[in-house]
């Protein structure tokens, strides 16, 4: 007969409870920041081209793309938001602020570090634009975490298992996709510098 849960099992189930739900609303909230980043990305895209004089064109395809891209992305901002969150500022409106400078200088300013030549315009354009975007999706993150945390304290259902589940997967996989990104930034960025 198995014994019954002790009390320091059943802190470790509640602990480990809290921590799936916040990755998971961290990974849901990410997401739907996700795709409006990921539509805002498409239209900085654009402007970089018309900038340039490059010629404008959308395709169903590659919008379509990019909206992946931004979710799939945004669950792993959103998870790693509600990781570091312990160490943002406590005022609501400086959070998003300071973990978007974070992003920008870990991700944005290698990428478009050195010499640009002719595409000088594009890249400090480029640059501006996503760092903006960065800031965007921070701010609707903040603003649809509460929801998200909201949405998965309640009772269990099938709807609010799926979404833990996708929530949870996705804020993972975002995770891990960011890393990966983060490390193949700066490795290029040091193999420039070399």
């Amino acid at each position: 007969m198995p014994e019954p849960p002790t009390v320091v099992d059943s802190v470790s189930s509640t602990k480990a409870e809290r921590n799936m739900r916040e990755l998971a609303a961290g990974g849901l909230a990410g997401l739907a920041a996700g795709l409006v980043a990921g539509g805002g990305a498409r239209l900085a895209m654009r402007l970089v081209a018309v900038a340039i004089g490059q010629p404008v064109a959308f395709t169903v395809e590659g919008t379509t793309g990019i909206l992946l891209i931004g979710a799939v992305v945004g669950c792993g901002g959103g998870a790693l938001y509600v990781g570091v969150g312990r160490w943002l500022p406590a005022r609501r409106w400086l959070r998003p602020v300071v973990f978007a400078a974070s992003i920008v200088v870990a991700f944005i300013v290698p990428t478009f570090a050195g010499d640009p030549g002719e595409f000088r315009l594009a890249l400090l354009l480029g640059a501006i634009l996503f760092g903006l975007l960065i800031l965007a999706y921070a701010v609707v993150l903040e603003a649809l975490l509460a929801r998200a945390r909201d949405r998965l304290s309640r009772p269990p259902d099938p709807a609010t298992g799926a979404m833990l589940i996708l929530g949870a997967v996705g804020g993972a996989l975002g995770l891990v996709l960011l890393a990966v990104g983060l490390v193949t930034i700066w490795l290029a960025v040091i193999a420039h510098l070399i």
